[in-house]
């Protein structure tokens, strides 16, 4: 089983980049070539629970069989731009999946993993592409509320969890607005779609970050605003959150972050957006002299929802403008973003 989901997985995402750039078949047979190495490692993975009796080897047949049916739009051929070609591969993905068989939802080698090859499609396409392919999505999904329940849960599950490899809070948004559309979004169904979608365009990226006041060691009042630099990382953390300390041990030993904030080009805002005062105080020496230790008194950002906070850490990466260049992000991407 396992041996068939690599091999399917790496044909796949090979067939998906050679049809949107228009590649000869020959590149399509190096790429399955390379998904020889894939293989080996579905081998090894699973010869430790190998089934001894025949019924897994039906297992597998039954298995190879659904992860196939699985069938990609056909890309026309006088759609020659790579643009052209993945905006169609986008928008037609879902022409042959079958939405009113629900037993798909249950074939997950299927229906899952062709959901996740859409995602990867979305974000290799032009921007422009991306709405109309949502909407396409839960058109098609609105066949029966079984189906729209089943792609808005994997759309959660794969775009908003913080910890998903596919995370983009920019489809997600794209996916909200598409089921909202849907005639099963009653009052009940759409509630936690409605408070996703309104937590992801604060602050968004691109858009100008809201503004907040904070008080620093010193008890002087400050605000986001106030601070001059050609880039503002803003770090929400708490002083006994354990994530936030390894997050924290990452900046201070980060070179690039270092020499940003002693050239004076990056600005470090660490914020303490809970109540305890006392806490907050005692833990500035766990923050370099040259950051700026803020608190936020009024517990104005979390109570008012300037900012949705998902989890702690949560680093926000800001230009001179303080427009939001990176949203809830990590120590390596505000360094990716700083060298460039």
């Amino acid at each position: 089983m396992k041996t068939w989901f690599f091999l399917c997985l790496a044909v796949r995402l090979s067939y998906i980049c050679i049809v949107m750039n228009n590649k000869k078949p020959s590149a399509f047979l190096a790429a399955v070539r390379c998904a020889a190495v894939l293989i080996v490692i579905g081998v090894l993975t699973g010869c430790k629970n190998a089934d001894s009796n025949s019924g897994g080897e039906a297992t597998v047949k039954d298995s190879a069989a659904q992860a196939q049916k699985f069938r990609f739009p056909d890309i026309p051929d006088s759609l020659t731009s790579v643009k052209s070609r993945g905006t169609y591969m986008a928008v037609h993905f879902w022409d042959h999946f079958d939405f009113s068989d629900t037993s798909l939802v249950h074939v997950p080698t299927l229906s899952e993993q062709a959901y996740i090859d859409f995602i990867d499609v979305l974000v290799n396409v032009d921007t422009s592409a991306v709405q109309p392919a949502a909407e396409a999505l839960f058109g098609k999904a609105a066949a029966n509320r079984r189906m729209t329940d089943y792609f808005l849960s994997l759309s959660e599950k794969y775009l908003y969890n913080l910890d998903s490899p596919f995370r983009s809070d920019e489809i997600y948004i794209r996916m909200l607005k598409s089921y909202l559309k849907s005639p099963f979004a009653d009052r009940n169904s759409a509630m936690r779609p409605e408070a996703h979608l309104e937590s992801l365009l604060k602050n968004r990226m691109g858009t100008k970050a809201a503004d907040f006041s904070f008080v620093t060691t010193d008890h002087k009042s400050h605000n986001l605003y106030s601070i001059n630099s050609e880039y503002t990382l803003v770090y929400f953390n708490s002083p006994t959150c354990p994530v936030c300390h390894e997050t924290l041990e990452q900046l201070k030993a980060s070179p690039v972050i270092t020499q940003a904030v002693a050239d004076n080009k990056l600005a470090v805002l660490s914020v303490y957006p809970d109540t305890d005062g006392k806490l907050w105080m005692e833990h500035r020496s766990d923050m370099p002299r040259n950051w700026i230790y803020g608190w936020d008194e009024d517990f104005a950002i979390t109570e008012h929802m300037i900012y949705s906070i998902r989890t702690l850490p949560s680093l926000y990466l800001l230009d001179k403008d303080k427009k939001v260049l990176l949203k809830e992000t990590t120590p390596e991407a505000v360094e990716r973003y700083i060298r460039r």
